[in-house]
Parts: C-alpha cells; sequence; structure tokens
C-alpha cells in the first residue's frame, strides 16, 4: 500500500511540472485529494437512495468545487475520475470549460447546477443558476448568466459570423419524473462597463417554413424514449429526432412525443443553422407505437386530426337537443 501511495505521488508530481498543465506540484496535491471528496459527494447527490439527502450533498459539492478551482492553474486539471459523474465539456479553442449536472429534488423534478470556468491561472469562475422552470418562452428569449436554462451538456462545438464567436452547446435537461428535454443552445461572450459577460440565446436557428427564428432549439419527449439531437461532423450538420405524439389525440402534449424513426436537421448557411427536412433515414426505421411508419406519416398525422374534428363536429350535430326544465317541474 506505502508503495502504490508513493507511486501516485510521484505521478503527481510530475505531472504537475509539465510546462503543458502549469500547476504548481503542491496545488496539484492538493486537487488529487479534493477530487477524491468531489467524487464521492457526486456520486452521494446524483444516486443516493435517500432523495432529501441529494441537495444538501449538491450544496456541500459546490462549496468544495470552488475550493479545487481557487487553487493556482486549477483550470488545466483534467478531473478526469470526476467527468465520470457530472459532466465536463471544454470549449474547442480551449477558452472556458462548463461544469453541469443535475439532482433529483423530493417532489419529482429535476434542478440543474452548473458554472464555466474561464481560463486562467487564476479563478475566472461564472456561477450559472437553473431558471429552466419560470422561462416559459425559452426559444424566444436571450439572458446572460448567472440566468440560465439549466441542463446537463454532453458537446460543444463553435462558429463564426461576422467576426464574432458563438459557441453551440447540446445538453440533457431531465425536467420531470414524466418527460425529458434537449436543447441545441448558444453561448457568446461580450464587454460591459469593461467586465466579461456570458450570454445565453441567439436568433440562429432558422425555420424557412414558419419563418421563425429561433434563440435555442429544443426538444421534450416522453421519459423512456431514446431521442438524438447533436452535431453530426460527418454530415456537418445538426441532427435530430423527428418527434411524433403516440396518438393524434396526444397531439401538444410533449409527455407523450416519441421518434418517428426519420430525422430532421439544421445546415450551418449564411451565418445561421437553417432547418431541414428528413436529412436522415434509417434501413430499418423504428415504429413507435400507435403511429405509421413512412414517409407520409407527417402528411397522415394532420389527416387523421381533421378526420378527428369532422367526427366530433358530426357528432355534436346528432345528438338531440337537451329538454327544457320548465318552472316547477321536476325532471
Amino acid at each position: 500500500m506505502a508503495l502504490v501511495l508513493l507511486w501516485s505521488g510521484c505521478a503527481c508530481s510530475v505531472w504537475g511540472q509539465s510546462p503543458i498543465r502549469q500547476i504548481p506540484d503542491s496545488a496539484w496535491r492538493q486537487l488529487c485529494q479534493l477530487e477524491d471528496s468531489l467524487v464521492r459527494l457526486a456520486y452521494q447527490m446524483v444516486g443516493d437512495t435517500i432523495v432529501r439527502r441529494r441537495l444538501p450533498a449538491a450544496h456541500q459539492f459546490v462549496r468544495l468545487l470552488v475550493r479545487a478551482l481557487k487553487l493556482p492553474g486549477s483550470y488545466w486539471y483534467p478531473f478526469d475520475s470526476l467527468r465520470k459523474v457530472i459532466s465536463i465539456v471544454d470549449a474547442p479553442d480551449g477558452r472556458f470549460r462548463i461544469f453541469s449536472w443535475e439532482v433529483l429534488r423530493s417532489d419529482g423534478w429535476y434542478r440543474h447546477f452548473g458554472a464555466i470556468q474561464l481560463r486562467g491561472k487564476k479563478l475566472k469562475l461564472i456561477p450559472l443558476l437553473d431558471y429552466s422552470p419560470w422561462l416559459r418562452q425559452a426559444e424566444d428569449t436571450s439572458f446572460c448568466a448567472p440566468v440560465w436554462w439549466g441542463c446537463t451538456y454532453y458537446n460543444i462545438i463553435v462558429k463564426r459570423k461576422w467576426f464574432k464567436k458563438y459557441y453551440f452547446l447540446f445538453g440533457w435537461n431531465w425536467n420531470n419524473l414524466f418527460s425529458n428535454r434537449k436543447v441545441a443552445e448558444v453561448l457568446w461572450m461580450r464587454r460591459r462597463k469593461g467586465e466579461l459577460q456570458v450570454c445565453f440565446g441567439a436568433p440562429l436557428f432558422w425555420i424557412p417554413d414558419s419563418g421563425r427564428k429561433l434563440y435555442r432549439f429544443i426538444l421534450e419527449y416522453k421519459k423512456d424514449a431514446a431521442v438524438t439531437l447533436n452535431y453530426n461532423p460527418d454530415k456537418k450538420m445538426i441532427v435530430y429526432s423527428y418527434l411524433v405524439p403516440l396518438s393524434p389525440l396526444m397531439r401538444g402534449n410533449k409527455r407523450w412525443y416519441v421518434p418517428e424513426g426519420t430525422y430532421d436537421g439544421f445546415v450551418w448557411r449564411w451565418g445561421q443553422w437553417k432547418h431541414r427536412q428528413m436529412v436522415l433515414q434509417p434501413k430499418k426505421p423504428i415504429t413507435p407505437p400507435g403511429t405509421n411508419n413512412t414517409a407520409a406519416t407527417r402528411r397522415n398525422t394532420s389527416i387523421e386530426e381533421e378526420l378527428i374534428r369532422k367526427s366530433r363536429k358530426r357528432t355534436r350535430k346528432s345528438r338531440p337537443p337537451l329538454p327544457k326544465i320548465q318552472e316547477g317541474q321536476v325532471q
């Protein structure tokens, strides 16, 4: 055991002195110890069988994480063990990285936590507060940190428009016990009064059919459905699962939406993401219960809804009028 500890200490020391990491040897050893404590707390806040213990563990985790990030050169510490429990995504240009995770509350809803660490020898940390339950028109809204549409990120890409960088984040919002949500988010930066601000949302998702420009693209779907929303480097486009309700009667109730089996997407054109339909069609499409998996499904859905509407209209007309109750008469 002593030999193992000695070897791990030597490994940390040699790695800490690497000019690439720029972490002092003493800070590296402290980060190694703090990461072990962070991992234990992370498993508790994510998977504790007693739900009411999760939020206190999350608050303790935040305090310990800030303590670790205050150490000199912490930006270059990889947190390899911690990445197995929470999400840590790095910007492609190395300008920042984002910590994000979710915690189940006792009422069945999820709360998301996050923070952005900017590159530098000294700590530059931007906290993120989950406002997703109160942002009712999230696809048409832009705001700056600490306000945040909370989610757990799993990918990030960068695009340029008129000498300005826009970072596109792909994340998973666990929402509640009945539905999940996935988002393609826009992150951009600006300086106000000499201070750097991190903002979310920009009208860069163009839907030509409706003429809308979305500030972020959100999918909400059934809890146990497997939905895709990510950047496809081979196609050089954003690809997502086309969702349909399990039944036409459930249209508009997102908790019953599932993938149809085909995929729509966005291509980068003229400094914005332009929507395209049917960008991918698998050889063996998945047929959700209650849907027809053909190329005409989208047209059939509107036809079925029209038939249901006409059927209801005929039913209302065929009902006999209710008898009038005269004064003093008991029916």
